[in-house]
């Protein structure tokens, strides 16, 4: 895995390290147990996407780059919460999560973040790109939350606005 910038390690570990107690989140009836996922995604570069209760929505790369705010945006906010209801929806796969690794390339591991404990699981990204995973439909849902964050970044090569 090639080295993680300082910016992305520390921004990961304090969504990693997020509390219900300090944004008010609570339990409610669509989501009694998660109050927070956080999807590291084993790709080229390694991207982390979170969404939290409180509609608290953002993505990062291993490079250091990150677009935070997305719970404002609407589409994303409305991902977001699909991000977390597929999530509740689909508990009783998960594990409890002692530590949380880095995907390795083409792997994906979800982090839950539940008023009980931390979960996790890790899953094959091409399976959870064709739907063959239960958790496929979080990744969808994280994967527009990407979308989202790539039209939020200025392109290199785009013309100045005028």
């Amino acid at each position: 895995m090639p080295e993680l910038s300082p910016a992305y390690t520390e921004a990961r570990a304090a969504l990693l390290a997020t509390s219900p107690e300090p944004g008010g989140m609570e339990a409610t009836e669509d989501l009694p147990h998660v109050y927070g996922v956080i999807v590291d995604i084993g790709f080229s570069p390694l991207y982390t996407v979170a969404a939290f209760a409180d509609g608290t929505t953002s993505a990062y790369d291993g490079n250091g780059g990150s677009v935070t705010g997305l719970g404002e945006i609407t589409g994303t906010l409305v991902l977001g919460r699909g991000v977390l209801r597929a999530v509740e929806a689909n508990l009783a796969g998960l594990r409890p999560a002692r530590s949380t690794p880095l995907p390795a390339p083409d792997r994906v591991v979800f982090t839950v973040l539940t008023y009980e404990g931390r979960l996790g699981v890790e899953a094959d990204g091409a399976a959870l790109l064709r739907g063959r995973h239960p958790l496929s439909t979080a990744f969808n849902a994280v994967m527009g939350i990407m979308e989202q964050a790539r039209h939020m970044v200025p392109r290199p090569d785009a013309a100045p606005p005028n």
